[in-house]
């Protein structure tokens, strides 16, 4: 009960935060998932598509290409795209609103990119089952925080952020299978000849409350940040890549895995210039309690990483 209160408060105090701030309108949020691709757009702004072996991402004037190689390793290009027509900003109100909203700006909304897997109760990596084993190297994390909005405290150093999030979560399985849900628990599938790819996917709409204290350092800005994030699933899915008779095939499952739906963690950030780090645990399990692999582990997920493009 206390886990879900916590969620509960967050996601409660964010909306005040965000109502209370006039964000600009960015239009309604669509999910669509369709032949097992996920399409994410944020009313015409950010456009996610994630399928096959590429994630495209267009952020506003900007455009990130993710794509995996044969080995599961990401590379990641970006680029200037034309011309787009933007939400209009009301320059008319209160001067001392502006000069105040100019003095605290927080480090949530960008595009984030680091390496997730989860831990046991003893915050082990070493798991049970064996099909749960992950290729940690592999299985990678992508942040695409769209929106975020700041709440300065006593001074113009510290401050309260807010906003919101897509997290991507990859577990690349290590011994050439994937999951599904039988009779209520978590069993093993394997391909029926050699494995090239498996993994399951993982996506959460956040929701962060991140308390920031920033210590200027000429025109610049050392800051450390750390607070909660709430989750709210939004999908799952597993891909397993294989070849039969010389064939390339692939199977893609979308489906509950009786993973967890609603989710909280903790986070902390810290930056200075262009590195800026971050890491994400969640002390609730990743499968729904009772309901995951049969005689396994309690598994709680992580990430650590790096903030690419902020915006």
């Amino acid at each position: 009960m206390k886990r879900f209160t916590t969620l509960l408060v967050a996601i409660l105090i964010s909306g005040i935060l965000i109502a209370q701030a006039e964000p600009i309108n960015y239009g309604k949020v669509e999910i669509i998932e369709e032949d097992g691709v996920t399409t994410v757009n944020v009313g015409g702004l950010i456009e996610v598509d994630e399928g096959q072996d590429t994630t495209k991402i267009k952020i506003g004037k900007k455009g990130i290409t993710i794509i995996e190689d044969e080995e599961g390793s990401p590379s990641v290009t970006w680029e200037d795209l034309e011309e787009i027509d933007e939400p209009e900003i009301d320059d008319e109100g209160d001067d001392k609103k502006k000069t105040k909203s100019k003095k605290f700006k927080g480090h949530w909304s960008g595009f984030e990119i680091g390496l997730n897997s989860y831990v046991n109760d003893d915050y082990l990596m070493d798991v049970s089952p064996d099909f749960m084993d992950l290729n940690t190297g592999k299985s990678w994390n992508y942040n695409i925080n769209f929106l975020q909005h700041d709440l300065a405290l006593v001074t113009q150093h510290l401050g309260l952020v807010t906003g919101l999030g897509f997290e991507f979560s990859n577990y690349h399985f290590d011994n050439g299978n994937v999951i599904m849900e039988e009779n209520g628990v978590i069993v093993e599938v394997t391909a029926p000849v050699n494995t090239d790819k498996a993994r399951l996917q993982t996506v959460y709409l956040t929701v962060p409350l991140l308390m920031e204290f920033q210590v200027p350092a000429g025109k610049k800005k050392f800051f450390v940040s750390g607070g909660v994030i709430g989750g709210v699933k939004v999908a799952s899915k597993t891909k397993m890549i294989y070849f039969d008779n010389g064939d390339k095939k692939k199977d893609k499952v979308k489906d509950d895995f009786n993973i967890s739906a609603l989710r909280y963690g903790f986070t902390a950030r810290i930056g200075f210039r262009s590195l800026k780090l971050f890491a994400n645990y969640y002390p609730m399990a990743l499968f729904e309690d009772g309901n995951g692999p049969v005689g396994g582990d309690n598994l709680y997920p992580f990430a650590v990483g790096l903030s690419l493009i902020n915006f």
